[in-house]
């Protein structure tokens, strides 16, 4: 079973091109859809085939441009957008795997 847990869009600064949060960046909400859906299905067989139970992927337009299986960032952004707690969700969930 794929759990998708949240998404999150960066916007980069009116000045730059890049979207790192660190540089100016903004972060906004953004819904997982029917793309975001098929990607995570495409990744998910490789991944658990993989035992990568957790991971951050980071989409721009159609394209998946990065896969984040060691430090998948976002949450802090995720849960202050959502008004929720993912560490709880995903340590939950890893204690009774």
């Amino acid at each position: 079973m794929i759990f998708q847990l949240g998404a999150m869009c960066r916007v980069p600064p009116p000045d730059d091109y890049r979207a790192n949060i660190h540089r100016g960046a903004k972060f906004a909400q953004a819904e997982i859809g029917c793309l975001e859906e098929k990607i995570c299905r495409y990744l998910s067989t490789r991944l658990l085939k993989d035992g990568i139970y957790f991971a951050g992927v980071d989409v721009i337009g159609e394209k998946i441009v990065e896969i984040n299986v060691t430090s998948p960032a976002g949450i802090p952004e995720i849960n202050r957008l959502n008004k929720t707690n993912l560490e709880k969700v995903v340590i939950d969930w890893l204690e009774k795997k």
